[in-house]
């Protein structure tokens, strides 16, 4: 799945999930949610996050692979645990890890799909496209149309 329409995505689960949980549109949680559907890629040197940290994608690329263990179960768990840990922040994980599961999940609709159960190099996949197709394309269009239909949805509701 190309990087815009991982974005795309996330913030649209993100949405979404807030709007069935009733959360309050904040312009933070939106920002975690697209930011955090890029991270699963920082396995990858050129991927957009993975230009951002060479330092970091590089060792990960040449220990892992691309699409291993960033794009685990594993990394979500070990993930979620060490921020815990680490911030003793909560508030900003729910849309921390609906944005990076937004990753995984829409990996897993393309062909080459993704080591859900790492260090099982099985790949779990139920290719609906392949990445930069024209039906990514369009599949883009449609979750962007339903993520601007979820923030004016949301817009009733805020506070200026």
């Amino acid at each position: 799945m190309m990087a815009s329409t991982h974005v795309v995505f996330g913030l649209t689960c993100w949405s979404a999930y807030a709007e069935v949980r009733g959360i309050p549109f904040q312009p933070e949680s939106l920002l975690i949610a697209g930011v955090s559907s890029l991270l699963p890629d920082l396995d990858h040197p050129k991927s957009s996050f993975g230009r951002v940290v060479p330092f970091i994608s590089y060792p990960i690329s040449a220990i892992f692979g691309h699409r291993g263990i960033t794009h685990s179960l594993f990394a979500i768990v070990a993930g979620v645990v060490a921020l815990y840990i680490y911030s003793g922040q909560v508030w900003f994980m729910p849309p921390l890890i609906l944005g990076y599961l937004s990753h995984v999940v829409g990996d897993m609709s393309c062909n080459s799909g993704v080591p859900l159960f790492w260090p099982r190099k099985d790949k779990i996949a139920f290719p609906l496209f392949n990445t930069g197709g024209v039906l990514e394309f369009f599949i883009r269009i449609l979750i962007t149309c339903v993520l601007a239909w979820l923030i004016l949805r949301s817009a009733t509701s805020w506070v200026i």
